[in-house]
């Protein structure tokens, strides 16, 4: 997570973590933290576990077999940039002129540990440091649009 993936990096996004935007996009705006320039929504990799997982095995499998190819599958979905430290106040306006806001804030994504110190680290050690320091444990929670609209026209604004 502290780096960023081909494509973010394409829009202009050098660093964070993606917070995914699940719904539609389209003549959607989110400005971050009171910025008057909207955040980039970028398109990212977003597979879920199962895909993952299986994703890793073949991958595992042809290294060890000399295969000189796999089969990837992959899921793929909308996301904007945040850095991983700080609470966020985003501010969603849709193209008819409707406003949400919310606050969110990263969160340690425990599964990171996990396969950061069996597959990278030399040690647990080593693998927390490493990412303590960087806050690659970091994640945020995944954004429903159709929620959060349907919040703020009954409620006048969402919130998390």
């Amino acid at each position: 997570n502290a780096g960023v993936d081909p494509w973010a990096r394409k829009a202009g996004v050098t660093s964070g973590a993606p917070v995914i935007l699940k719904g539609d996009t389209m003549g959607l705006r989110v400005y971050g933290n009171g910025s008057r320039e909207p955040l980039k929504i970028v398109t990212v990799e977003n597979p879920d576990f199962k895909t993952a997982v299986g994703n890793a095995t073949r991958q595992s499998i042809a290294e060890n077999s000399g295969a000189s190819s796999y089969t990837r599958k992959m899921q793929f979905a909308n996301a904007v940039y945040l850095k991983q430290r700080g609470i966020h106040t985003l501010r969603f306006v849709r193209g008819d002129g409707l406003e949400a806001t919310i606050t969110t804030k990263s969160h340690v994504e425990k599964k990171y540990v996990v396969v950061d110190w069996l597959l990278v680290a030399p040690t647990l050690g080593a693998s927390i440091l490493i990412d303590w320091s960087t806050a690659k444990w970091k994640t945020f929670d995944a954004i429903d649009l159709a929620t959060l609209f349907a919040n703020a026209s009954t409620k006048g604004g969402g919130s998390r």
